[in-house]
């Protein structure tokens, strides 16, 4: 076994080890797990503890860049405290929003500091560091985003759907990107991406497809557009073929994409209780019988269903790090969101915000 060059650090568990006795441990998935024995240093044997502590390294606290999200946070989630209980409702929702939004833009300036830096460096298990970081906090922001659409801002019917698309289209940035190139080109028409870029922007430039609905199906039953593959696939978009609809899998490139694509054509004025429904079915026909959702899928799906408890107990257990999920939960709580789901950990949670 190599020898250490210097000493190990000790490291403190909270709770273990005061009781004078012997310490176990087991390596769990990642993480360390340790617990009291019935062993002690000295003297007879007695009951140990009931707590299993799950110990690991927090490579987030080492990250120069991540303190800076930490202590801008931290300021962030100070001024939430200091919000007065007697402010009238429509106000306070107001400050939560300004809030959020505060928040994710500080997670994106993260990430783009991340990314140049992965770009920079000639350093490739750093680089590679640098993308997980990158990926983690991307998942966090789309989940924080739309708890922001559904929880915090809590759209309305009639605009919940153009939320939405607005949560859907920035974080499929490329869509924008490729439109520009398509339409400063000399004959957009001819651009080799200029289909790929109308299926995807129908989506953006009319929300009123009922002026053109009928006219669509019309058009489809009359086979006007037989002799143009291009045109008769967008129109079949427009009157929501579901068919069609996953023949551009790869352009919409994720289940939720699909949803929001979904109910833009078939239910544009889809109320806040039905999106459930909607997002199970767009997840099973999107990924098929024979993929699995992966944890994020998980967490996305809970926030559709309107069930805070799973988003928050789904991101515990998924994400690396209890930062996100205390910040959340603090927001929310100050919501006044969580009182019907009973969450014992929330002043705990809320404490490790302000840290």
């Amino acid at each position: 076994m190599e020898e250490l060059d210097v000493e190990p650090s000790t490291t403190l568990i909270p709770g273990a080890g005061f009781n004078q006795k012997h310490l176990g441990f087991e390596w769990g998935p990642g993480d360390l797990l340790v617990y009291e024995t019935n062993y002690k240093l000295q003297g007879p044997r007695s009951a140990g503890s009931p707590f299993v502590h799950v110990v690991r390294k927090d490579e987030d606290i080492c990250s120069p860049i991540l303190r800076k999200l930490f202590n801008e946070s931290h300021l962030i989630f100070v001024g939430l405290q200091k919000i007065k209980e007697d402010v009238p409702s429509k106000n306070k929702k107001s400050q939560f929003v300004s809030i959020s939004k505060n928040y994710r833009s500080v997670i994106r300036a993260c990430m783009e500091e991340l990314q140049q830096n992965a770009v920079s460096t000639q350093d490739g298990s750093l680089a590679s560091q640098y993308g997980d970081q990158v990926s983690i906090l991307l998942a966090i922001e789309l989940i924080w985003n739309l708890c922001e659409v559904l929880f915090i801002d809590a759209a309305p019917a009639g605009s919940l759907l153009l939320h939405l698309l607005d949560w859907v289209r920035l974080h499929k940035s490329d869509v924008d990107a490729r439109a520009r190139e398509v339409l400063q080109s000399d004959s957009p028409a001819q651009h080799q991406s200029y289909w790929d870029v109308a299926l995807k922007r129908l989506t953006e430039f009319d929300v009123k497809w009922r002026h053109w609905h009928e006219e669509c199906d019309r058009c489809l039953q009359d086979n006007t557009f037989a002799s143009n593959r291009h045109l008769e696939t967008i129109c079949k978009i427009m009157v929501g073929d579901e068919d069609a609809l996953l023949e551009q899998k790869e352009l919409l490139s994720t289940w939720y994409h699909f949803l929001v694509t979904r109910l833009l054509f078939t239910h544009p004025t889809i109320k806040p209780p039905d999106l459930h429904y909607y997002a199970q079915s767009s997840m099973n026909m999107f990924l098929g019988p024979r993929a699995s959702p992966e944890p994020l899928d998980i967490i996305l799906l809970s926030a559709f269903e309107f069930d805070l408890h799973q988003v928050i107990k789904d991101c515990s257990i998924a994400l690396n790090n209890w930062w996100f999920v205390a910040h959340l939960t603090d927001l929310l709580d100050h919501c006044k969101l969580l009182q019907s789901h009973n969450l014992q950990c929330v002043s705990h949670i809320r404490a490790y915000s302000q840290i």
